[in-house]
């Protein structure tokens, strides 16, 4: 699968717009994150095609590809170095301010 603008997107908004690498490593995962996106808005806001989609969602498309690139492993990990520890997260689902995008057209009961 070629990466394509989101895999590109992504690298841009990560600022890394020319890192070959990163746009190939946004690529591999980016069918699992359409996915993870479509399957939470259940196909609204998405062209007839699948693929385009409103600016708003596009950042949530690369705020997860960013995430998951951060910690692609998904696991939890802490790093201390003196009395400082930092405490990386795995993949815990859609943060707030991306479900508040995507809840805009996500299908709910009434």
């Amino acid at each position: 699968m070629m990466p394509g603008p989101y895999a590109t997107g992504a690298a841009e908004w990560m600022g890394r717009p020319d890192d070959a690498a990163l746009i190939a490593r946004a690529g591999a995962v980016l069918p699992h994150v359409l996915e993870l996106v479509r399957g939470y808005t259940r196909g609204r806001g998405f062209h007839a095609d699948g693929w385009g989609c409103p600016p708003d969602i596009q950042t949530v498309i690369y705020s997860v590809i960013a995430r998951v690139l951060a910690n692609p492993d998904g696991l939890q990990k802490t790093t201390a170095t003196g009395p400082f520890t930092e405490t990386v997260a795995g993949w815990q689902g859609f943060t707030l301010m991306e479900r508040q995008i995507l809840d805009r057209y996500r299908v709910k009961n009434l």
